[in-house]
């Protein structure tokens, strides 16, 4: 079984998944941010591609920052990054036996998510989510306000 969890951040993902894992021996959690982090600690650029002829190296910044966007070159990005992180998404997905836990923000627009056995997309109030980017302090809180609109 595959279940997959979608939501923006703060909403809980990490905390759904964690808590599923703890209480069923057969789920094994797939952190998507995980397998970014691990693809960069090995090359400080996640994606090279060829696009109009130019060689271009995006880094997680590049990625992180087309969800933000709505310009070409971020719809570009987006596509390289979905395709390319739905491809190591698969590659964990190695015992047919286990059931797994995909969580990410952008999850809904990866091909595994319409593969998923039980789709969650989770909600939480703008004040509760704004709590735990404080919490979390991975980024200002006037940058997640600009972004969450």
């Amino acid at each position: 079984m595959l279940i997959g969890i979608n939501g923006r951040g703060g909403t809980g993902k990490s905390t759904l998944a964690k808590l599923l894992v703890s209480n069923h021996n057969n789920i094994e959690h797939i952190e998507v941010d995980k397998l970014i982090d691990n693809k960069l600690s090995i090359s400080k650029t996640l994606i090279t591609r060829v696009n109009n002829t130019i060689n271009k190296k995006y880094t997680f910044n590049d990625i992180k920052n087309s969800f933000f966007k709505d310009d070409h070159e971020s719809k570009i990005v987006r596509n390289i990054f979905t395709d390319e992180i739905n491809k190591l998404i698969v590659s964990e997905i190695k015992d047919n036996k286990k059931d797994y836990i995909i969580e990410h923000f952008t999850l809904n627009q990866f091909e595994v998510f319409k593969e998923c056995d039980i789709k969650v997309k989770l909600i939480a109030s703008k004040k509760e989510r704004e709590e735990r980017i404080k919490k979390r302090k991975d980024m200002s809180l006037e940058l997640y306000r600009s972004i969450d609109k």
